[in-house]
């Protein structure tokens, strides 16, 4: 059950749109159909090293309303950082989505 006091964390979200033009240039857009207010549970800061390379992951963890049209591949943004969904987990009966979410290293 999720308090509406909890819900502190301003979430954005995204999807990707994907068009083509009459010549058969593709363009990839981000669009915004949602915008929430989320309850932060928990950060899980990994380094992984791979090829004598230093890679720092950052997975954070929110419970948000449940709502309609949310997918695997859509974007977050979160403290103007953008994210990808790593797992959704609905939960109908008490109206909440427990989202984790991965920093896009650019």
């Amino acid at each position: 059950m999720i308090y509406s006091g909890t819900l502190t964390e301003r979430l954005t979200f995204y999807h990707i749109v994907e068009s083509q033009s009459q010549s058969g240039f593709k363009k990839v857009e981000e669009v915004q159909y949602k915008s929430c207010l989320g309850d932060r549970l928990k950060n899980k800061e990994t380094y992984v090293t791979d090829a004598n390379e230093l890679f720092h992951i950052t997975e954070l963890q929110f419970k948000v309303r449940y709502f309609e049209g949310l997918l695997d591949t859509d974007i977050v943004v979160y403290q103007d950082q953008r994210y990808r969904i790593l797992s959704v987990d609905k939960n109908r009966r008490d109206n909440e989505i427990t989202l984790t979410i991965s920093k896009i290293n650019e």
